[in-house]
């Protein structure tokens, strides 16, 4: 049996750190991704300010919907024969 703790394994009194943690952190790295956030959030605000105006309507809009309009009233006011549902006749109060 051996005495001490392997050299392989940590001890109870080494602290463990991550396999990506580094010795040293000057903070270069976070003044980085700060800077870049900022960018971030200044292009969308630019483009948020750019709003795009509404699209026009085709220019075949305006003679069907003249003529749509035209035929629903002619439909309302002198309806033809085949526009006319039956009406269901009414029963009798005798019956």
């Amino acid at each position: 049996m051996t005495e001490g703790p392997s050299h392989d394994r940590p001890s109870d009194q080494d602290t463990v750190k991550p396999f990506h943690a580094r010795e040293v952190a000057t903070g270069q790295e976070a003044a980085d991704v700060v800077a870049a956030v900022l960018k971030h959030a200044q292009e969308r605000d630019e483009a948020a300010k750019k709003k795009v105006g509404p699209k026009a309507q085709p220019i075949w809009m305006l003679p069907m919907g003249l003529t749509l309009a035209v035929l629903a009233t002619f439909l309302l006011v002198a309806p033809p024969s085949w526009v006319v549902v039956n009406p269901i006749a009414a029963q009798a109060p005798e019956e």
